[in-house]
């Protein structure tokens, strides 16, 4: 999905294994020539749609600490005067071997695989929505 791009838009990136190797460092986002770039993309914040993805996981968060919902709006102000951007990595399939380490350099990630096995390590430096039918954790 091409940088700014609106969701509508985009093509359908769920084609594919996004895997790395063992041993292997990974940071996302990957540079633009970088042969994982296919599997992601940066949507910059502009609406609350923007960030439909984070708004049940904050929503249970403020619930867990008897605190009112996040107001999408002012969060949406905030994001957008931060320039603040949506990774986000879409794949059929993802693989994190023993020994390899996928590190998410973004404050909003969103994740969608059909399938998941990480056996590695998944580090998200933000916000994480990871969605997939089957995950294999080991």
């Amino acid at each position: 999905m091409a940088k700014g791009t609106p969701a509508a838009e985009q093509p359908d990136r769920h084609e594919g294994t996004l895997s790395v190797k063992r041993g292997e460092k990974i940071s996302f986002p990957v540079p633009a020539k970088h042969p994982l770039a296919r599997f992601q993309s940066l949507t910059p914040v502009r609406s609350a749609e923007d960030l439909a993805e984070f708004v049940p996981m904050w929503e249970k968060a403020a619930a867990s600490r008897d605190q009112p919902p996040p107001t999408l709006d002012d969060l949406v102000v905030q994001l957008k005067k931060e320039k603040a951007n949506v990774l986000h990595l879409a794949a059929t399939e993802l693989r994190i071997p023993r020994g390899a380490v996928v590190t998410l350099d973004n404050p909003l990630n969103a994740l969608r695989f059909d399938e998941a096995t990480i056996v590695g390590d998944l580090v998200s430096s933000g916000e994480l929505v990871l969605t997939c039918d089957t995950l294999t954790v080991g």
